[in-house]
């Protein structure tokens, strides 16, 4: 098998960065339906992308990113999104 210069740890980084970006697209695409806050956004927004910050820089000061420490910051991310579909799902109140 050629080694491709990737790694086990990268596409554990990847999954993140994925993930990331449609929580991201997700609370975009709510606050154009009416359904989160500009401020609500940014919040879900920020928080999703310190979560990817917080995972690169962690497999670079450790050289690797575990599985557990993968699934740590993909709960992390379950939780925001979480937030995210219950903020969605509540009725619009006008």
């Amino acid at each position: 098998m050629a080694d491709n210069g990737s790694s086990d740890s990268d596409s554990l980084l990847s999954h993140i960065s994925l993930r990331v970006n449609v929580i991201q697209a997700d609370a975009g695409t709510a606050c154009k339906a009416g359904k989160l806050s500009e401020s609500q956004t940014e919040m879900i927004w920020h928080h999703a992308d310190r979560i990817r910050a917080d995972t690169g820089r962690y497999a670079h000061e450790q050289g690797s990113l575990s599985a557990a420490e993968h699934a740590s910051f993909d709960r992390e991310l379950d939780e925001v999104a979480g937030r995210l579909c219950a903020r969605i799902l509540q009725p619009v109140r006008g």
